[in-house]
């Protein structure tokens, strides 16, 4: 009798294990991750875009329209910011604090794959599966950035998990709910993915009990109710300019383009696919190849749910973003722990992994890890000039005005466009960016003041070029340089009337002296 094993003991027995596999991650994690969220500048977009908004979320004291530079801005949902933002007034604004609240979601997606497969699969099997979301370049690259992917991730993850307990349990459909208000409010739109894993698994399982609950039903319906005050508050105060800048950019983009003014045709359908070919081929060949092996693994095992499940999850919704006009890489990052979880229960399935081959694989998956990571730690985050641009931000606050504004040079050469949000974020002024040396030198001309601007150093020549040749016929401008940092120089633009007026001042106080 006293050897006998109660189920709520065994319950404890078997969730032992899988709470050390999950401290284990949390150290291999910090140890990847905490040095790439400090070391470099934050990214032009979005990350200095972001962290923009949570600094000027502090300096207006508005919680609830966003802003970005001094003006309101409806692109996103506020709930990441806030999180940032009380990271901000605890820790201090820095490129740590503007990374943490993603990271911290990022690791907490982590550890959730982890144990919900631990808890249904075996201790070895959840542990490969974190492993393996580790292990993926672009989820721990992007949830170590301060951008709106790893919050979306971990709530679509957390609301996933919830529901697959909700089949048994209809009771845990009021949690996801929730989730699914949260995700609504952390980035729009694309909080509407869950439910599309959801459908996808019903059609594909055969397994439609959900749909006869009432709680799934009224589930969407508490996720509508708890994003529905900030939006109404937003239309009742900004009108007819919310609905048009917001929902066109949350719900019109997934059909057509937003940007009609720009001459960019929507990415092929193939984006995705030509993404993991040409730009991850070290890591994109072998997730397709893992992915075709699962998908051969689950005909094979046709009854198993939760694997149907993880299959949906990181199949169909890459699928259903491939429709949208509007695809970048990063909105895949919500597919990879559904990817993780399908790689792992394939593994599972395989004979050769029985037993101690359960752990060569979980031992090659945490090589793989480490190895990843170490790829992704050591590879420079920095395009050309953001560092530059941090280590300027200070110069900029110091010789401009408050109340000026700073002109930022874009070309059609990325390499030698300077930033304006980095701009932005780290010179603390107001930015304008400028498309081209012409109307550069229209707006210097026109200018009722000296134009502060920041041009890359190999366009200065250009920039000094125009302004004399305009001064020949024109008002013209003189450019005169305030300081350079790396690739970057502040420079003030001087119209020609006015430098023409400095000059003969200068000349009367020299005759004077």
């Amino acid at each position: 009798m006293g050897s006998e094993i109660t189920p709520s003991t065994d319950r404890v027995c078997r969730r032992t294990p899988v709470l050390w596999c999950c401290a284990f991650l949390l150290i291999l994690v910090s140890i990847l991750w905490l040095p790439r969220m400090t070391w470099s500048a934050l990214r032009h977009w979005d990350e200095a875009w972001y962290a923009e908004m949570s600094r000027e979320m502090i300096a207006t004291g508005d919680w609830l329209t966003i802003h970005w530079n001094d003006a309101p801005n409806f692109h996103k949902p506020p709930l990441a910011f806030w999180g940032t933002t009380i990271a901000f007034l605890s820790l201090g604004v820095s490129e740590f604090s503007a990374r943490l609240v993603s990271s911290l979601c990022g690791l907490g997606t982590v550890l959730l794959v982890t144990f919900f497969i631990g808890r249904n699969r075996g201790v070895w099997v959840g542990l490969v599966a974190g492993l393996i979301l580790v292990a993926i370049p672009e989820f721990s690259r992007y949830a170590t950035r301060g951008q709106l992917e790893g919050p979306i991730t971990f709530w679509i993850t957390l609301q996933l998990v919830l529901f697959w307990h909700a089949l048994e349990r209809p009771g845990w459909h009021w949690a996801s709910g929730a989730i699914f208000g949260l995700a609504l409010m952390t980035k729009g739109a694309a909080g509407g993915l869950a439910p599309v894993v959801e459908l996808s698994y019903a059609l594909l399982a055969r397994d439609i009990r959900f749909l006869k609950q009432k709680e799934w039903w009224l589930s969407l319906a508490l996720g509508g109710l708890i994003a529905t005050p900030w939006h109404l508050h937003q239309w009742w105060v900004h009108g007819d300019i919310f609905l048009r800048d917001y929902f066109s950019r949350h719900f019109l983009q997934f059909f057509s383009d937003i940007y009609p003014e720009v001459d960019t045709p929507g990415a092929p359908a193939t984006y995705y696919l030509d993404f993991l070919i040409r730009k991850q081929p070290e890591w994109g060949w072998i997730a397709i190849a893992a992915w075709v092996g699962a998908t051969i693994v689950l005909f094979r095992s046709r009854n198993d749910r939760l694997f149907i499940f993880a299959w949906c999850w990181s199949t169909v919704l890459p699928v259903a973003l491939s429709f949208a006009w509007a695809k970048w890489n990063w909105y895949l990052v919500p597919i990879y722990p559904g990817f993780a979880m399908l790689i792992s229960l394939a593994g599972s399935q395989v004979k050769w992994f029985e037993g101690s081959g359960i752990r060569r694989f979980a031992l090659a998956a945490g090589i793989l890890a480490l190895v990843s990571g170490s790829e992704v730690l050591w590879r420079p985050q920095n395009r050309e000039l953001e560092g530059d641009l941090r280590a300027i931000g200070p110069v900029i606050e110091s010789e401009i005005g408050p109340t000026d504004r700073v002109l930022t040079l874009q070309v059609r050469s990325a390499r030698k466009s300077v930033y304006a949000v980095t701009t932005r974020y780290y010179g603390r002024r107001n930015v304008q960016a400028i498309m081209g040396i012409e109307q550069l030198e229209r707006t210097a001309e026109s200018a009722g003041n000296v134009v502060p601007a920041l041009v890359h150093n190999d366009l200065l020549n250009d920039v000094r070029l125009h302004g004399e040749r305009s001064r020949k016929s024109d008002p013209g401008y003189e450019v005169e340089v305030v300081a350079t940092r790396g690739n970057v120089t502040l420079v003030r633009l001087i119209p020609g009337w006015l430098a023409d007026q400095l000059n003969q001042a200068a000349r009367k106080s020299a005759v004077s002296r």
